[in-house]
Formats: C-alpha cells, sequence, structure tokens
C-alpha cells in the first residue's frame, strides 16, 4: 500500500503545475463570468423598463424573472468547466505516453518496480480519479459563492425565487456532478470512472500490438459505447420499463465494461508489455 500511495503521489506531483492552473482558470473564470452576465442582465432589464416606462414587477411579470440559470448556461461561465474536462481527457492519454516516449523509456523502468504491474495501473487511475474528484469538490464550493454575487448585483424585485438546486439541474454537466439521488450519483460517476478503465485499455491495446491494437482498441471502446447505451435504447423501446429499472440495468452495464476493462488490462500489462 505504501508503494502504491508513493505511485499515486509522483503521478499527481507531475500534472500539478497544469492542475492549479486549470483550478485558478476556473476560478477566476467563472467569477468573471458571473460578475460580466449579472451586470449584463439588470443593465438589459433597466434599459428595457426605462424605454417600455414599466417598473420592476411589470417587468417580471410581462418578461421572466433574471435567473441565474441564464448565468450557469453561457458559454462564458461553461468554458472552464469545458476546457478542465477536455484537459483531464488529454491527461488520460499523456500519463500513459509520456512515460513510453520519454527519454530513457521511463515505463519500462517503472514496469521492472518490484511490485505488482496493475499497482502503476492503478496508481495512474486513480490519479487522474483524484483530479476529477478535486474539480468536482472546488465546483460545489464555487456555486454558493457564486450565487451570492449574482445576488448581491441584482436587484431581489428583478430575480426570481429560483432555488439553486434548481439552478443546478437546468445545466446538463452540474446535473451530472450533483445528481439528484444516490442512483444516479452511482450511475454518473461510475460511467466517469469506466470512462477512464476504457481509455486505458485502449491505450495498452496500442502498446502491446502497435497499429493492430490501435484498430482493436477503438472496436473495444466502440462495443464499450454499445454496452453503455444499452438503457438509452431499453428506455426508447420498451415503455413498460420504469425509470428506476433503466437506472438499474445502466448500472449493471457500466460494471460489466469496468470489470472486464480491469481484466483486459491486467492480461495485457502481464503478457503483453515486456520490457
Amino acid at each position: 500500500m505504501n508503494r502504491f500511495l508513493k505511485l499515486v503521489n509522483f503521478e499527481v506531483n507531475r500534472f500539478a503545475k497544469i492542475y492549479f492552473g486549470l483550478i485558478i482558470l476556473t476560478i477566476l473564470g467563472q467569477m468573471i463570468a458571473v460578475f460580466m452576465e449579472s451586470n449584463n442582465l439588470v443593465r438589459h432589464a433597466t434599459e428595457y423598463m426605462g424605454k417600455q416606462r414599466i417598473s420592476a414587477e411589470q417587468y417580471v411579470s410581462t418578461m421572466q424573472p433574471l435567473s441565474f440559470s441564464s448565468i450557469v448556461n453561457s458559454l462564458f461561465y461553461m468554458g472552464p468547466i469545458l476546457l478542465s474536462i477536455c484537459a483531464l481527457l488529454f491527461y488520460v492519454f499523456f500519463i500513459w505516453y509520456r512515460d513510453w516516449f520519454a527519454n530513457n523509456a521511463f515505463m519500462y523502468r517503472l514496469l521492472m518496480i518490484p511490485v505488482s504491474r496493475m499497482n502503476i495501473y492503478f496508481a495512474k487511475t486513480a490519479a487522474i480519479l483524484l483530479m476529477i474528484f478535486g474539480l468536482v469538490a472546488l465546483q460545489l464550493l464555487l456555486l454558493p459563492f457564486e450565487f451570492s454575487i449574482y445576488q448581491s448585483i441584482v436587484p431581489q424585485d428583478l430575480r426570481g425565487l429560483t432555488p439553486l438546486s434548481y439552478v443546478m439541474n437546468s445545466n446538463a454537466v452540474l446535473s451530472m456532478i450533483v445528481p439528484s439521488t444516490f442512483l444516479e450519483f452511482v450511475l454518473y460517476y461510475g460511467a466517469g470512472i469506466t470512462l477512464v478503465l476504457v481509455l486505458n485499455t485502449i491505450i495498452l491495446f496500442e502498446r502491446s500490438y502497435k497499429w493492430l491494437g490501435a484498430g482493436i482498441g477503438i472496436g473495444y471502446g466502440v462495443l464499450a459505447c454499445l454496452v453503455a447505451l444499452i438503457p438509452v435504447f431499453l428506455a426508447g423501446t420498451l415503455d413498460q420499463l420504469y425509470p428506476i429499472e433503466i437506472i438499474y440495468i445502466g448500472i449493471a452495464c457500466v460494471g460489466a465494461i469496468a470489470v472486464l476493462s480491469v481484466f483486459m488490462s491486467r492480461f495485457l500489462l502481464a503478457k503483453k508489455i515486456t520490457v
């Protein structure tokens, strides 16, 4: 366990500068977005009320209350989140290929460490997951503070009585970060973890069989996507299934893909990648 934790710490430290850059970008980008978008909402509402010569109460009744949802769903606000997602997806590949193409093929030195090769596999996976969960936790901490900034800028008589929970559910990405039920939490986060495991397996296929392995890996990824989409297909064709049953089927499909990916990766690391 001690060696595993050292491997995880080693992997995290290698990406730390970029990771902290993503954190700073997310904080500054979203704060600026909330401030600017809130002021824009108030300015547009004020200009409209001035032209139409109506009160705030009349504006709210004829138009719609100024909502934090419109800010959260803006590209300016979502930009740092989408950039962070892309950066972490890139890092799934970078964390493996960096070691293979580094000077003196650092990966082979790692594989010669007197520990199970799966420790290296799980250390790289754990490092990625820790960074993902760290950014999720950051987003959860930012949201209440951003909401308070919005409330301080937008006058109460122009705001709707929209709770923060509703605002989060109005955004597809945030609703996955904070699911409304425990089963949805298991499904969404299980799917995220499984995606990382599938990508790891695709990379190991390529490293084991080169160009042939790249084709096999892509085929495996497509197969994994098809299995993961079984619940969506069933939901669209079988009306007799309840939503809770669809979620259970989804969890089972994601779990099966995750287990298969781990066993395939274990086989490739043990039998096909040599030093």
